[in-house]
């Protein structure tokens, strides 16, 4: 599976709410509007403090995992950061794979914002929490110029450097040295070197890395470089704060570069779209179109329904998925994923005879990452 370092303010819980800052329009009013008593109830239980309450529209999953406790010391530790919340606005409300999202950006008296985003069952008439979120509220990256860009890598240079020269060395003690403490908090020890190996076991040893580009939001830079293994290119991508004067790094994701030049990939992949879309739909005989007679023997619509509504009440709903790498394996190639889920990721496999014309799926297999 795709390994990633990564830093998010692992923050989990709501803010006081005042007023809709824009009335949103369309399909994003109706979602707002239909969860509006459960998202109120919540904001002004936390407005008063009341974290029993919180949890009140909570999921059993969510209550379960929760505390009143770890609520109020969230909400704590963001109101340290920026102050009260003085005003809150809809970013965003979408559907996707059986799921509703809702973000919030909340308005706090001093910066930075912060993000808020529910998520609930599509679907279910009680609007209960299956997960709650809050983070600082982050851009949509963008292109730098060129004269930021320069600067940013110039600054970032040393510890980039040191970053390339371990990856290649395999010295992940090396490797880990510039990490910021958050990321290093946020990864389990040796977290490094069994992300890494992972990595080169799919994709190869590390070759050399090209500068590609970087971007930037309101709060952190990013910087890519195109990184030639022994078996793909990868696109690797390094996050520095904005507000850290020693450019630690603050997140590290490694992907292939362009899944869809993969020539095997790139044959499957009508197949495998077919089948993720059916999965997001619920459409369980549609997820058994392209599966060959051997699958469909053993896989009924009634048994992948079955299948997947148990994997959901363990991870949560299907979300999204996001190509990982193709394996060879004697007579087969399994192309694997990451998959996400409203609880938690899990990886996925599906398994392609080779020389069949037709790429039918002959397996199928998911487990947590």
């Amino acid at each position: 599976m795709k390994r990633a370092f990564y830093l998010t303010l692992l923050l989990v819980l709501a803010a006081p709410c005042l007023a809709w800052a824009d009335a949103p329009d369309g399909e994003a009013a109706k979602l707002a509007a239909a969860a509006a008593p459960v998202v109120d109830n919540v904001l002004a239980a936390i407005q008063a403090h009341d974290y029993d309450r919180v949890r009140k529209d909570f999921a059993d999953d969510l209550r379960k995992s929760l505390s009143a406790d770890r609520l109020a010391a969230g909400f704590a530790e963001a109101e340290k950061k920026s102050g009260p919340v003085v005003g809150k606005e809809l970013a965003e409300a979408k559907k996707s794979g059986g799921v509703v999202h809702l973000v919030y950006t909340l308005k706090m008296t001093k910066a930075p914002d912060f993000s808020l985003r529910f998520t609930f069952k599509d679907g279910d008439p009680s609007w209960k929490i299956q997960g709650l979120w809050i983070g600082l509220r982050e851009d949509p990256a963008k292109p730098a110029s060129n004269d930021e860009s320069d600067a940013i890598v110039k600054a970032a240079k040393p510890v980039i450097d040191n970053f390339l020269a371990a990856l290649k060395d395999k010295d992940y003690a090396r490797l880990e040295k510039d990490y910021s403490v958050e990321m290093l908090k946020a990864q389990a020890a040796g977290g490094a070197k069994k992300a890494g190996e992972a990595i080169e076991a799919k994709w190869g040893p590390f070759v050399a890395a090209e500068f590609d580009r970087v971007e930037t939001t309101n709060l952190n830079n990013l910087v890519y470089y195109r990184v030639s293994r022994a078996k793909m290119t990868t696109m690797l991508k390094l996050v520095f704060a904005k507000d850290d004067p020693t450019h630690r790094i603050a997140g590290v994701w490694e992907k292939p570069a362009n899944p869809g030049a993969i020539p095997f990939y790139k044959a499957v992949k009508p197949v495998v779209d077919r089948f993720f879309a059916a999965w997001a739909a619920r459409d369980y005989a549609a997820m058994g179109t392209d599966f060959d007679a051997g699958m469909r023997a053993k896989a009924s619509a009634a048994e992948l329904k079955y299948i997947t509504e148990k994997d959901d009440d363990e991870h949560g709903a299907f979300e999204s998925a996001e190509f990982d790498w193709v394996e060879e394996k004697g007579d087969f190639m399994v192309v694997h994923f990451r998959v996400n889920r409203v609880k938690s990721p899990t990886w996925l496999q599906l398994v392609f005879r080779k020389g069949d014309p037709a790429h039918q799926i002959s397996g199928w297999w998911e487990g947590p990452l």
